[in-house]
């Protein structure tokens, strides 16, 4: 699919930045970097752009910094602003994308491929970094691709730049914003813990802005402790239905109407419409073809039964975030879904049928809530601007050794900032078994959501609230942590590398016991095949950054 990056030696290998000890001089040419804004809004976009400007200053006074205007729309029309000093100081560490602003996600097929080679070229740009999420990969990869078959100066890299988390994969431990919208998130649903607990008469169905992905509902989970937690992934691995997830909902308010708390906090994200059965088959007709210029009748004559008597008895404000206008790839926006609303009424009804039964006693007053653009554009936490600027160093590097096809990602955020590894990581390595890079959602074997489960009972039946309170900039109570989730996943790794270890001694102390050849010759075998596959992995590693020691990846000193 992507033969013109083999056959130019261009996205093949993970580079890994070391630090070289002395000064080796800086580089020979100036060069010229263009930025694009093509995902949402994001913490830290801002500060990207402006130490990318700093770092590309330091290893060349003549070195130049250039933002699209207006994102996708500015790249193809050629419409880009140089970034100046007094301007990368003022928007550095500050929130938004207006530094330049953003129009689409969708950069276009073929056509559109060689108006940004023509726009590039005109510009004389070096690389071009595009940031976004899955989608913005997807067309790196693509425009990467075509630049190599068509010899092209310019290189392309990629820009995790996530405030939901739905980029996050074995490569990409961490997106960036992501630290600083689940922190801002989880502040909000930490504030509405409190006030449930202190008013003690209603629940709140808080619906948190994640789109397919569930990370960023289960960050804040984990960091405030609601009542009840749903997760898109897990329920869509149960394949849950609408009427399951109402009896599941109604089962906690009942059990915690009977200790006498009629209050509570339910969080869900936006994707878990697509997570019900029935509610992803209606999603689906109206995105291939229903609801676009027609009527309300129509909409309904040309859906399916199912979906026809799913969509007449939703309420009408439901059915009016479904009929609203497409995103720039024609999908629904989930954001426009008001899912929460729709549950809250389920639920009651169901309760109210319940207390006709004589099988619930309590009262159910429930408030609805959806956060998600209070988050996108916060300031940036000081972990987040942290990951931004060792991002931004390595971009830097590589524009300058000419790499292409890369995704910036940083390793080992767990560990004190000096003990960050900066990594470009082949888009390729990123593919499916398609072709293209898919969206990270949340393993429903994943130590975080273990670690959910494991507490889910717990908080539904006792008042274990945590409020996290705002983001601290400064003192010892800073927000330069990585996501608990990310230190989960790590302490995870760090486990079963111990309990290979306890193996392996486990092993020598039975084989010296056991007296059948064939049983130790499998054995044998066994270990030495997966000892094989372990140094298979880390040769390429370290070949890779051995053959990369002589270009300027190995510059990177100062994060």
């Amino acid at each position: 699919l992507f033969g013109n990056l083999s056959s130019a030696g261009l996205g093949q290998s993970l580079l890994v930045a070391r630090k070289q000890e002395g000064d080796a001089g800086p580089p020979a040419k100036a060069i010229t970097v263009g930025v694009v804004f093509c995902g949402r809004q994001s913490p830290g976009a801002h500060t990207f752009v402006s130490q990318l400007y700093f770092n590309c200053k330091r290893l060349h006074s003549g070195s130049k910094v250039l933002g699209f205007v207006n994102g996708v729309d500015g790249l193809i029309s050629g419409q880009a602003e140089a970034v100046t000093q007094e301007m990368a100081e003022t928007f550095n560490s500050t929130g938004g994308l207006n530094m330049f602003g953003r129009s689409r996600d969708q950069i276009g097929g073929v056509g559109s491929w060689q108006t940004i080679l023509d726009v590039c070229n005109r510009l004389q740009l070096d690389t071009l970094a595009l940031m976004g999420t899955s989608y913005t990969a997807n067309d790196a990869l693509e425009l990467a691709n075509y630049f190599a078959g068509q010899a092209a100066r310019c290189k392309v890299l990629f820009v995790p730049c996530a405030a939901d988390g739905g980029f996050s994969n074995s490569l990409i431990e961490c997106p960036l914003g992501f630290h600083t919208a689940s922190r801002t998130l989880s502040n909000i649903v930490g504030n509405l813990c409190t006030d449930s607990k202190s008013a003690a008469k209603y629940w709140y169905f808080t619906r948190l802005m994640s789109r397919n992905s569930s990370h960023v509902v289960l960050e804040a989970a984990l960091r405030t402790h609601p009542n009840v937690v749903l997760i898109s992934e897990e329920l869509a691995a149960k394949r849950c239905t609408l009427a399951q997830l109402v009896e599941l909902v109604c089962d906690a308010v009942s059990l915690r109407a009977s200790r006498g708390m009629n209050y509570g906090v339910l969080v869900l994200g936006e994707g878990l419409v697509n997570a019900i059965p029935e509610v992803s088959a209606l999603l689906d007709e109206l995105n291939t073809g229903a609801g676009r210029d027609q009527s309300l009748q129509e909409i309904e004559e040309s859906l399916s039964p199912w979906s026809h008597a799913l969509f007449a008895s939703l309420p009408a404000r439901m059915r009016e975030g479904l009929l609203r206008a497409r995103g720039s790839r024609g999908s629904l926006q989930l954001s426009h879904i008001p899912f929460e609303h729709m549950l809250e009424r389920l639920v009651a009804s169901r309760l109210q049928q319940r207390k006709s039964l004589g099988t619930f006693s309590g009262s159910f007053t429930a408030i609805c809530f959806f956060f998600g653009y209070e988050a996108r554009n916060a300031f940036p936490s000081p972990f987040d601007c942290q990951l931004a600027a060792t991002m931004a160093s390595t971009a830097a590097l590589l524009a300058y050794s000419g790499a292409s096809a890369c995704a910036l990602t940083v390793k080992n955020l767990t560990a004190p900032v000096e003990a960050w590894e900066p990594m470009a990581a082949p888009l390729l390595a990123l593919c499916d078994a398609s072709g293209s890079i898919p969206e990270g959602l949340v393993s429903v074997d994943s130590r975080p959501l273990a670690l959910l489960q494991g507490r889910r009972d717990q908080w539904c039946l006792r008042d274990e609230y945590c409020n996290p309170g705002p983001i601290q900039y400064s003192g010892q109570v800073a927000a330069s942590s990585p996501p608990l989730c990310v230190r989960a996943v790590q302490e995870r790794r760090r486990d079963l590398v111990a309990q290979i270890a306890s193996l392996l001694s486990k092993i020598q102390d039975n084989a010296s016991l056991c007296n059948s050849d064939a049983v130790l010759q499998t054995v044998q075998i066994q270990l030495d095949s997966s000892l094989r596959c372990l140094q298979a992995l880390s040769a390429e590693i370290a070949g890779n950054t051995s053959a990369s020691s002589s270009t300027d990846e190995s510059l990177l000193k100062d994060l």
